[in-house]
């Protein structure tokens, strides 16, 4: 076994809904109670609006829980306000949480790790649209420069976003299929 991961989706922690807390947490504790489990993605939406409160109950629960040595959040449409609000600021304010919370030492919203030689790579929107994948020809060129730099090193890649490939607006979506199936 090279690595092992679990993955949470649509989380959607809010201020006003507190079951979701404590589904989070029988989620975080199951994790934390399975064997050789180093790593746990949370693959979007795991706030419902973007609220600095509801940013705050989730990464504290992780970050408190620890339900794994590593902890990679990718952001989802309502991570960055589902449409509404500053999506500078929303950007900012996740930027900040993974710094943070959870030491993930990252400087944009698209980032990837190495984790037990593997490499997880996390694409992000960059608008905060609620129904598209909006990416940058900048964040393709800097996807294929680590996906390069992970088939030099032989290394297994994961390739982490919460749309699907399909609901991309800025590009046509087979210019992110084509990339990916470059590599190995």
């Amino acid at each position: 076994l090279i690595t092992s991961f679990a993955v949470v989706s649509d989380i959607h922690v809010e201020t006003n809904n507190p079951k979701v807390y404590e589904k989070l947490s029988d989620v975080l504790y199951g994790i934390k109670a399975g064997e050789d489990i180093s790593t746990v993605v949370y693959t979007g939406d795991n706030v419902m609006n973007g609220q600095v409160l509801e940013d705050v109950f989730f990464y504290t629960a992780v970050a408190s829980m620890k339900p794994a040595e590593n902890n990679i959040v990718v952001a989802g449409n309502h991570d960055f306000g589902n449409g509404d609000g500053d999506y500078e600021q929303l950007r900012k304010k996740y930027i900040f949480d993974n710094n943070f919370y959870l030491n993930n030492k990252i400087d944009r919203e698209y980032y990837y790790k190495v984790i037990d030689g593997c490499y997880m790579i996390v694409l992000a929107s960059e608008h905060g649209s609620p129904d598209n994948f909006s990416i940058s020809q900048d964040q393709l060129d800097w996807l294929e420069g680590v996906l390069k730099q992970a088939q030099a090193e032989d290394a297994p890649i994961f390739v982490l976003a919460h749309f699907p490939v399909y609901t991309i607006k800025d590009h046509d979506y087979r210019t992110l299929a084509q990339l990916l199936a470059k590599y190995d």
